[in-house]
């Protein structure tokens, strides 16, 4: 007897159901399937870590609240669409599916879109705003003015209140400097500022005194500096025809307005250090001009302390000096007086000299035989003259001679004629004309125009 009974006998299931076994491959599909029928297009938020930008263009990263964490992935096509680059520690929302990675098993989130935690619309908005402006070209470097080499006219906007204004004074205070600064005071915060702002800043562009101007507060939340991300105060800060110098919040924060301004400082003290510096340089080329100028004037009085000492060494009393020029006068004026006396005494020796050699000398003897002498010479001169003279015509009556004889004329006066063409060319012989050919014969007195037959 079964003690356990016939089961089918009795209607009673059996004890065991024969085993139903699964592939691994098998058993992740199904709760793929499971998961992206159920968590499809979810929003999930968290924070990244293990962040990583592959070549290939896809995001990887990690997604924690503290407790847990999910891997993401989110593939190239989507990545590109991004306006902000996510980066390690950043809280984000995301908004995809979830998927199972079956080769290793592990539960993976495929990302399709991404914004950061607390931004959302706002950050878009922002992303749009920087475009739009980027494609007017208000955010170009070369449209960028700098601040004049000297600055001496500042205009400062800013709260009374702030804190900002103790901060851009305190970088001045007990430097020297030639700037005057003039304070326009304005709300900084909220969006009943805007107004204020922009009325400043419209009066402003009609105004030809200030070089620079400043628009400076202190740091502080999103919130607080959301007034200088608006486009309308951004235009103005652009179409500023002086040369606009941001210095709002801390050195992590940039808005609008510091990228369309000319400058950005990171901080109000930044931007007094900014418009101090060229003075702080001039003052200390100054500076250093003055010590050098010192140090050559004191080394030139030096110089001419040295001189006036040796000159005063070599200076002597005016009788000392005097005397000593009458005594070299007295001097003088003996050695000219033996010149004089020697010099007078030569000249007297030398004319009794002469007046020996002239009575020695018998004048008229030697007149009368220079007389004589000279008579010679003008006969001697005069046959000469004569004789060359008749040599020279006896040679130019040879030469003429022998000119008649070569004259041409000559030969036609004996009945000859000389025969030219018209060009004037000699006619030797038969063959030089031809009938008809004009001829000029010239005898030895007249010429005659004849034509060959």
């Amino acid at each position: 007897m079964n003690p356990l009974g016939d089961a089918k006998n009795n209607n009673m299931q059996p004890l065991f159901t024969p085993r139903q076994i699964h592939t691994v491959s098998d058993l992740l599909t199904r709760i793929k399937k499971l998961n992206e029928r159920n968590f499809s297009l979810i929003w999930l938020q968290g924070e990244i870590t293990s962040f990583t930008r592959a070549g290939s263009g896809h995001l990887y990263f990690t997604l924690s609240d503290g407790q847990a964490s999910l891997r993401a992935v989110m593939f190239r096509g989507q990545a590109a669409l991004l306006r902000f680059l996510p980066r390690e520690g950043q809280k984000i929302l995301c908004r995809g599916d979830i998927s199972l990675y079956a080769p290793r098993g592990e539960l993976q989130f495929i990302a399709e879109s991404l914004e950061p935690v607390g931004q959302g619309e706002e950050a878009l908005a922002l992303a749009r705003l920087k475009e739009r402006l980027a494609a007017q070209g208000l955010l170009a470097p070369e449209r960028k003015r700098p601040l004049p080499s000297l600055p001496e006219r500042i205009v400062l906007i800013t709260s009374i209140q702030g804190a900002a204004r103790h901060d851009f004074f305190k970088v001045l205070r007990g430097r020297k400097h030639g700037m005057e600064i003039k304070i326009i005071p304005s709300q900084m915060q909220g969006q009943s500022a805007l107004p204020g702002l922009l009325a400043i800043l419209e009066r402003l562009r009609n105004c030809s005194w200030p070089q620079v101007l400043v628009v400076s507060r202190g740091g502080g939340s999103n919130q607080d500096l959301a007034l200088f991300n608006r486009e309308e105060l951004a235009l103005a800060v652009a179409a500023s025809p002086i040369p606009v110098l941001m210095a709002v919040g801390h050195e992590i924060d940039v808005s609008v307005c510091d990228l369309v301004a000319d400058i950005r400082a990171a901080t109000p003290t930044a931007a007094a250090q900014m418009l101090l510096a060229p003075w702080l340089n001039l003052y200390d080329k100054l500076s250093g001009l003055n010590l050098r100028l010192r140090k050559i004037m004191l080394l030139r009085l030096n110089m001419a302390g040295l001189r006036l000492e040796s000159l005063k060494r070599r200076l002597r009393h005016p009788g000392q000096k005097l005397a000593w020029q009458k005594e070299r006068l007295a001097r003088v004026l003996n050695s000219l007086k033996s010149a004089v006396r020697s010099r007078v005494g030569n000249k007297i020796t030398g004319l009794d000299r002469l007046e020996v050699r002239l009575r020695r000398i018998n004048l008229p003897q030697r007149a009368m035989h220079a007389h004589t002498r000279l008579e010679g010479l003008l006969t001697r001169g005069r046959k000469a003259q004569k004789n060359r003279l008749e040599r020279g015509q006896e040679q130019w009556q040879t030469t003429l001679v022998h000119l008649n004889a070569l004259n041409p004329l000559s030969i036609l006066v004996r009945g000859y004629a000389l025969v030219q063409d018209e060009k004037g060319v000699i006619i030797r012989e038969r063959g030089q004309v031809n009938s008809g050919q004009a001829l000029n014969i010239r005898l030895a007195r007249g010429k005659i125009k004849a034509r060959v037959e």
